[in-house]
């Protein structure tokens, strides 16, 4: 049987791909609407600005393994600090799912998956990698995609 040691390289060269796409920059400085990804630690810097963005954290990450049936997709915290170089960082929350839970409370702004920052909206694109049962993702192996668009 010829397909199952094909199928174990394509798989093998799937896991080792990088969690970013081709020419899409890993923090640095970045142009508005420029999607890029940030590990745990990593900052971008919005060209021209004083504005840089840092991935903090990724927390409760509840989502629905991609091996797996669930009723709801489930969620993922990711938190920045964003800074636009003459205050203090503030942190801001972003949801892999954009609705909340039932049992969240309501958001004011009512978009889990943007923030406004001096002048311009950080948006949240999606995070990697995904979740497989019975396995946890590693806090290092974190990849968020981000854009910056002016507001």
């Amino acid at each position: 049987m010829r397909a199952r040691p094909v199928l174990f390289a394509a798989g093998a060269l799937l896991a080792l791909a990088p969690a970013c796409a081709p020419h899409e920059p890993r923090g640095g400085t970045v142009r508005p609407r420029q999607v890029f990804t940030l590990a745990i630690g990593d900052t971008a810097r919005l060209q021209g600005t004083g504005l840089a963005v840092t991935l903090r954290d990724v927390r409760d990450d509840s989502r629905c393994p991609v091996d797996a049936d669930c009723g709801w997709p489930g969620d993922a915290t990711i938190v920045v600090a964003a800074a636009d170089g003459h205050t203090a960082p503030a942190e801001h929350e972003f949801h892999t799912n954009p609705l909340p839970a039932r049992s969240a409370p309501p958001d004011p702004d009512g978009d889990r998956r943007a923030a406004r920052l001096d002048g311009h909206m950080l948006r949240f694109k999606g995070l990697a990698p995904s979740r497989r049962s019975g396995d946890r993702v590693d806090r290092g192996d974190y990849r968020a995609r981000f854009a910056l668009h002016p507001a």
